[in-house]
């Protein structure tokens, strides 16, 4: 009996996963995530209280290790929902920490606003941090695990570039369950702030946010352009035909008015890079 329960204890030693036949669990509730969000995040605007984030780190540093040791084999097991899930909240918690790094910053750089991230990241190219057991940087998780690993327009209401113009950081983590009702609300909600979009019907003049500057072509398939006719969509054309699933049907029927006329002015709004700092 001895001797079997130190064999046992070896094994579980060395291969603790096939003596108890588990994996390390990950929380797909985010619960830990969630607990510092509530507390350091404003529920209506989004913005963030860097300052006393940063003297406590112990909860977000908790669920950045809980990412970094997830392993592959675990993460494949994930539906789409919960694999996007995960992808916004790495991204959002590593941005994140990026400014705890860093705050307060200071401003090296003339082009943006002195407290922004930009200052010390610019590219999101730079700094790099484990996810999955490899590094990877915020760039990479925007553009190639999330734009290109899932073609769905509305993670660009979700991903919260540390930004004021950047869609608002929510206090409450996502989730697999409920996933795309919860982006559709962020969708609508988008569109109900003045620095994403501005409609002047006297002016007979629109203005959207610059996000839609940047990735015109990622909303082209929602917006119905998902095979390009010769003449191809103008960006205006794809933007606000975007924009138009969004809006409340007052504002839709003005809208479409308007571009009917054929003398709409279409223009993008400025982007405020200043840091989304609540103190």
């Amino acid at each position: 009996m001895g001797m079997l329960l130190a064999f046992l204890l070896l094994v579980a030693l060395f291969c603790p996963q096939s003596v108890f036949g588990a994996e390390k669990h990950f929380d797909q509730d985010y619960r830990v995530y969630g607990s510092q969000l509530r507390k350091y995040v404003e529920g209506d605007s989004g913005m963030v209280h860097y300052a006393r984030w940063q003297k406590d780190q112990k909860g977000l540093d908790a669920f950045l290790r809980s990412v970094a040791e997830l392993d592959s084999a675990s993460f494949e097991k994930f539906d789409r929902e919960q694999k996007l899930a995960f992808w916004l909240n790495v991204y959002n918690a590593l941005a994140i920490k990026s400014v705890l790094d860093h705050y307060p910053i200071k401003a090296s750089v003339d082009y943006f606003p002195a407290n922004s991230i930009r200052q010390f990241n610019d590219g999101w190219e730079v700094l790099s941090f484990k996810v999955i057991g490899s590094p990877i940087t915020l760039y990479d998780i925007e553009h190639d695990r999330l734009r290109l690993g899932f073609r769905d327009p509305r993670v660009h209401f979700a991903v919260a570039s540390a930004s004021v113009d950047s869609a608002p950081l929510s206090p409450e983590p996502y989730r697999g369950r409920g996933l795309d009702q919860r982006l559709e609300l962020l969708a609508h909600r988008f569109f109900e702030r003045p620095s994403a979009y501005h409609f002047s019907a006297e002016k007979n003049q629109v203005a959207v946010s610059k996000i839609f500057s940047w990735f015109t072509l990622d909303f082209a398939g929602r917006a119905g352009f998902k095979k390009i006719a010769f003449p191809p969509p103008t960006d205006a054309d794809i933007v606000l035909s975007y924009i138009a699933l969004y809006l409340p049907p007052d504002q839709r029927l003005a809208l479409e008015k308007a571009r009917q006329s054929g003398h709409l002015v279409f223009d993008y709004l400025p982007y405020d890079w200043t840091l989304n700092d609540a103190d």
